[in-house]
């Protein structure tokens, strides 16, 4: 059955993923910080939906998965800027 028949989708692609959560880059911390490991599927890489809401709940709970190494240089560039104009 597809999922214009009523069934609902147990695991969602990467677009759907990033998407549903609502932010790339949270999506992207999602990943990195392993809140979200895809199957091994065989041509798309897919979420389940499962760790998909679990994920969710979580952030809305109030946590939130660190920044990404990438992140966390580019805060630190800016308050060495910051500080430099003081």
């Amino acid at each position: 059955m597809s999922p214009q028949s009523g069934m609902q989708k147990l695991n969602l692609t990467t677009k759907e993923t990033a998407w549903m959560i609502g932010s790339p880059r949270i999506f992207q911390r999602l990943r990195y910080h392993g809140w979200l490991k895809p199957l091994c599927a065989s041509r798309d890489v897919l979420y389940p939906k499962s760790r998909i809401l679990a994920a969710q709940e979580k952030m809305e709970k109030g946590e939130m998965p660190p920044l990404l190494p990438s992140e966390k240089r580019e805060r630190a560039k800016r308050q060495g800027e910051c500080a430099s104009l003081l």
